[in-house]
């Protein structure tokens, strides 16, 4: 399998200063760090002591675990929804053995989803000073917001003007896990229905973000906008913790983490991941986790998701022409997926493409100035990588580029359109309304590049100047 990551990092960090003081400009940063985060790509997957059973009519035998059992092995998870079995400690031979008749099988992998944690620099500001004791404030406050470029290419501040999220509106966030202690995460993050399928290195709670990855997602849909200002003030997030410190996780746990989304009844899923599988290989885990973004679809979710980067040293992959690999999950299922533009409004370079994969586009940022084009966002208190010893004091941010950054935009956006009609609209109207508003960049209509276009967050809550203003 060859993995193109769908975060490229390039990243600084700031400190968020009183707010009585000037904003410190990024290119004043200082004492330069190496931090664990790589655009590494290529990377195989690696085999799994699991298997993924994806049973005929969804229908799990009722002496299924017994029969696991009897072959030597252990039934881990059911996801009955999908007729989905998640069985450790088999044989390939006992494990076709037990789908003979029933379904199909596959060894489960584990993927690099997201970048390892090697090979970034990190710039770390050195006149940090405490924060105030004020609440959530408003987006047009945040502290850091002079350097959110990707904020005003979608026109956010317009839309705040008039209109706000509101907290019944839930993103998933399934990732890396959540800082639930960054001064602008804590009090938005949904606990009760946070979840970890794979377990944080600095828990508790078990969902800690001990990445990064996740945590800066989710801080560009929503934040208390101290320091940064998310799409979609005032929503609320999911913490779905899928993928391991590194970043790495397996199907199997992706496929629960959608299938979680649905039953804890999230508006919007965002998954800032993704990877190219050869189409005639992991035919069943595809499978399943097409079934999985069907399920959620179908039960309110808008499921958003990453187009993916290009490996260092390589173009990037047009989708649609690509005979030999399918990207996950952006060509997967039901949903949306996203490519990215630069601070100039045309394609990142690095952003894969193609008409048939690409719904939207939106601010992924790239190396054009660094770091003020890249997207910044906070930075996870609980990450176990030595380099972001300075994000322990809960009110750092990072840059970062990739079409990582540039998917929670449309989630955000999805969200805060969401909240305009109380949380009642259908994927199908969130997805229809988000691309008809959105700005024809590209050549007329849908294009490789953009889609539909890159995202326009004023138009899209107002209505004005859409091909269509009723959702």
């Amino acid at each position: 399998m060859t993995h193109r990551s769908s975060l490229l990092l390039a990243c600084g960090v700031l400190a968020l200063a009183a707010c009585t003081d000037p904003a410190t400009s990024p290119t004043t940063l200082k004492a330069p760090v190496t931090v664990a985060l790589s655009r590494s790509t290529g990377t195989p997957t690696i085999p799994t002591d699991q298997h993924v059973f994806l049973m005929n009519g969804d229908a799990i035998p009722d002496n299924f675990a017994a029969d696991v059992a009897a072959a030597g092995g252990t039934l881990i998870r059911v996801q009955r929804e999908i007729g989905v079995a998640v069985v450790k400690g088999l044989t390939d031979a006992a494990a076709n053995q037990l789908a003979r008749g029933n379904g199909k099988v596959e060894r489960d992998v584990m993927v690099q989803w997201v970048p390892t944690l090697e090979d970034a620099q990190a710039y770390v500001a050195d006149d940090a000073v405490p924060v105030t004791g004020q609440s959530v404030l408003p987006p047009q406050s945040a502290f850091f917001l002079p350097f959110q470029w990707d904020m005003r290419q979608i026109h956010a501040p317009e839309a705040w003007a008039g209109h706000t999220g509101i907290p019944s509106v839930r993103v998933a966030i399934i990732d890396t896990g959540l800082d639930p202690d960054h001064i602008d995460a804590a009090g938005l993050i949904d606990v009760a229905s946070s979840v970890a399928f794979e377990h944080s290195l600095s828990g508790p709670p078990d969902w800690a973000d001990d990445n990064l990855h996740g945590t800066h997602v989710g801080g560009t849909v929503t934040t208390n906008n101290f320091g940064t200002a998310g799409v979609a003030p005032n929503v609320t997030l999911i913490a779905i913790k899928v993928l391991n410190s590194t970043g790495s996780g397996t199907f199997a746990d992706v496929i629960s983490g959608l299938i979680w989304a649905a039953n804890v009844h999230a508006n919007v899923a965002n998954l800032s991941l993704g990877a190219l599988f050869p189409k005639n290989g992991a035919g069943t885990l595809v499978a399943a986790l097409n079934k999985a973004l069907n399920y959620a679809n179908a039960h309110g979710v808008l499921v958003v998701s990453a187009a993916g980067n290009a490996a260092p040293n390589s173009p990037p992959t047009d989708l649609q022409h690509d005979q030999n690999f399918i990207s996950v999950p952006c060509e997967s299922g039901s949903g949306i997926c996203v490519s990215a533009t630069n601070p100039a409004d045309q394609l990142a370079f690095y952003s894969n493409y193609g008409v048939s994969a690409i719904n939207v586009a939106a601010p992924g940022g790239d190396a054009s100035a660094p770091p003020l084009s890249f997207v910044l966002s906070p930075c996870s208190s609980r990450s176990v990588n030595p380099g972001l010893a300075a994000c322990k004091t809960r009110n750092r941010y990072l840059f970062v580029i990739g079409t990582s950054q540039a998917t929670p935009h449309v989630s955000g956006l999805a969200a805060l359109l969401d909240s305009q009609y109380g949380g009642m609209l259908t994927p199908a109207q969130l997805q229809t309304k988000i691309q008809q508003c959105s700005d024809d960049i590209g050549k007329d209509g849908a294009d490789p590049f953009f889609g539909q276009g890159r995202i326009n967050a004023f138009k899209t809550v107002t209505g004005t100047g859409c091909n269509n203003s009723t959702p």
